[in-house]
């Protein structure tokens, strides 16, 4: 009797793409194939499929470099067929598995930009992959049965993943604008979201959203400058800008403050609100980068990476000393232009929390009607924690971290545990200042103590400017946030001092 053929996962990736991306799908939101493009691309022998083995130890530095060569391999593959919008190449990664999934689509985040402006469309799959479909934001429609990354050629109907940055959009619009000019969009969807990104990101005076190319310098050149100036600054350039207001597109960035009323003391507080939501910006990309360091066993990168973040967590207590200087009279001249607007509907800061571990499902429904906002939260709120990374690490590491911590659902609340607590509580009594792992967990408490005391000063600030009376966003204001300022992120570590 001859042994049935073991399936390998280029088997199981062609198995998928029959039984999932082939066919139509009830929560799909439309008719259809769940990718109209795959089986054509199978019949035209336009779709690769190969499988890659990482190094031991993944990274993502490893999965950069799959990346890297995803696309050598794509530009020099024989181009088979006549419909080039069908040439994709998969690449297979066996190796990571669900701990993986969050590696994996930061590494596609990483590529996007750079693979857009070439007009080139990166995809990841992985079990628990959190991509949601266009029509339906309620479903994950990218979860395969073995992680993957797909690359392929920008098509027409990418608006739908393209329109929810300005260099995104703006190499689709090169590409596709001229279709939306002529009316020929065959999905008014595609032109509602074209329309709506044009408007938001290009607005009423065009400003490119891309850029401009300020060139590479060296020391060497600006040794010669400074010698050329006498140490004096540049005072002349071509062109109608700067280099800084190009760097830094200052122009866009001063043009985007709009007061709702004619009270002076709307000004401060509109524009700390537009620096703390940069500075959550920051501290979210920072998290990520810890969590995915973590990951890889890089605990000194790591734990440098949280003491940097500890300090961007202080400028953000630090602004509400300015807010503090509001009087009563100076926010209610303006407060009721607010309307409903209310930092809880921050989305930045949604991120950061389920990125520091306080996950709860219903704080991501504010954001349902903005689907490019919508898909971002609901990844933030599906991907492990960096205090899920820190778990992950110790218990390679030897610690006792029971099964059910680590295999738990990461978009669900975290649950202190027993074991957990004496884990850190070994780690403070086996280490010290040279070990790795104490130093993890001295700097991930500052930086929950940090953003404690951010709350702290939040309700105070609050407090001391409307009293009692009730939020903007629909809560009681100050009873809400004194609810809000007991809880403590990473909690064991909290509670294990207790032990020692």
């Amino acid at each position: 009797m001859t042994a049935e053929r073991v399936r390998t996962p280029v088997d199981t990736a062609h198995a998928w793409f029959a039984d999932y991306l082939c066919r139509p799908h009830e929560f799909l939101g439309r008719d259809g194939a769940v990718c109209p493009f795959v089986e054509p691309s199978l019949k035209a022998h336009s779709l690769r499929v190969e499988e890659c083995r990482l190094p031991a130890g993944i990274t993502a530095e490893a999965l950069a470099g799959v990346v890297e060569r995803m696309t050598a391999t794509f530009a020099k593959l024989d181009r088979v067929g006549r419909n080039p919008a069908l040439h994709a190449l998969v690449v297979v990664l066996p190796q990571l598995g669900a701990a993986h999934g969050a590696l994996l689509d930061q590494a596609q985040r990483r590529a996007k930009t750079s693979l857009v402006r070439r007009g080139l469309m990166l995809g990841q799959f992985h079990p628990h992959c959190d991509e949601r479909a266009a029509r339906n934001g309620e479903f994950p429609v990218s979860r395969a049965p073995v992680a993957m990354f797909a690359l392929r050629r920008m098509a027409f109907h990418d608006v739908l993943f393209l329109d929810s940055d300005p260099e995104w959009f703006a190499a689709y619009r090169d590409r596709f604008g001229t279709r939306y000019r002529s009316g020929t969009a065959p999905d008014p969807l595609f032109a509602e979201l074209f329309h709506r990104a044009q408007e938001r990101w290009e607005g009423k005076n065009h400003v490119s959203a891309t850029p401009p190319d300020l060139g590479v310098s060296s020391d060497t050149e600006r040794a010669a400058r400074a010698g050329a100036t006498g140490g004096e600054p540049v005072l002349d350039f071509a062109g109608q800008s700067t280099p800084y207001i190009d760097y830094q597109s200052i122009d866009v960035l001063l043009s985007l403050q709009h007061p709702r009323s004619p009270a002076p003391s709307e000004l401060p507080f509109y524009i700390l609100g537009q620096v703390k939501e940069l500075l959550f910006k920051l501290v979210y990309e920072e998290l990520v980068r810890v969590r995915s360091l973590l990951d890889g066993d890089r605990v000194p990168d790591a734990v440098w990476g949280l003491h940097r973040l500890r300090r961007v967590v202080e400028l953000l207590v630090a602004s509400w000393d300015v807010l503090g200087t509001l009087a009563p009279t100076e926010f209610n001249a303006f407060r009721d232009h607010l309307g409903q607007a209310s930092g809880f509907q921050s989305y930045m800061y949604r991120m950061v929390e389920f990125a520091l571990g306080n996950k709860a499902a219903e704080l991501a429904r504010p954001h349902r009607g903005v689907p490019h906002v919508h898909r971002q939260v609901q990844e933030a709120l599906h991907a492990p924690s960096v205090y899920d990374a820190a778990l992950a690490l110790l218990a390679r590491r030897g610690a006792a971290i029971p099964a059910g911590v680590l295999e738990r659902d990461v978009s669900a609340a975290y649950e202190p545990s027993d074991a957990v607590e004496r884990a850190w509580a070994e780690v403070y009594r086996t280490g010290g200042p040279a070990d790795e792992t104490f130093l993890l967990a001295e700097a991930l408490i500052g930086v929950a103590e940090a953003v404690g005391r951010w709350r702290s000063v939040h309700l105070l600030t609050v407090e001391r400017i409307i009293g009692t009376k009730p939020g903007t966003g629909g809560t009681l204001g100050t009873a809400w946030l004194r609810r809000v300022n007991e809880h403590r992120f990473f909690p064991e570590l909290w509670t294990c001092r207790g032990l020692l």
